[in-house]
């Protein structure tokens, strides 16, 4: 397998708005969960910080990071003025395997109206909202 494997959890999980991008390759597991961060609401996408929760996304390969990179506000070459930082995680997937990919963790401070969605599921808190 060839490429840039990366839990998300938001805005880029299928049947959301940044789904299908051009260096999409495929989904690779469309379950699975990242322990030890909060999902937080902050807006009109979600973020996820260091906590006591449970994240639920997909796993999805990608040629490069380029793109995500850019609609994460992510900038290597000065990590403290990114919205969010690319770092590398433990996936759970769901007969307890793991797997090493890149996530997108929030580093700013959460605006006053941000909340931790609970259930750890961006999709869920989304439904519940229509």
């Amino acid at each position: 397998m060839t490429g840039k494997l990366v839990f998300v959890y938001g805005t880029l999980r299928k049947g959301d708005c940044r789904y299908g991008l051009d260096t999409l390759v495929e989904l690779i597991h469309p379950e699975a969960h990242l322990e030890g961060f909060q999902l937080l609401h902050l807006g009109g996408f979600p973020g996820i910080v260091p906590g006591r929760g449970r994240v639920r996304g997909e796993v999805h390969l990608y040629t490069k990071f380029d793109e995500l990179d850019r609609i994460e506000g992510f900038c290597e070459e000065s990590p403290s003025r990114s919205l969010f930082l690319r770092k590398q995680v433990i996936i759970e997937l769901p007969l307890g395997e793991e797997l090493q990919a890149s996530t997108y963790v929030f580093n700013a401070n959460p605006r006053e109206d941000s909340r931790v969605i609970e259930s750890g599921d961006w999709f869920e808190e989304r439904t519940a909202e229509w």
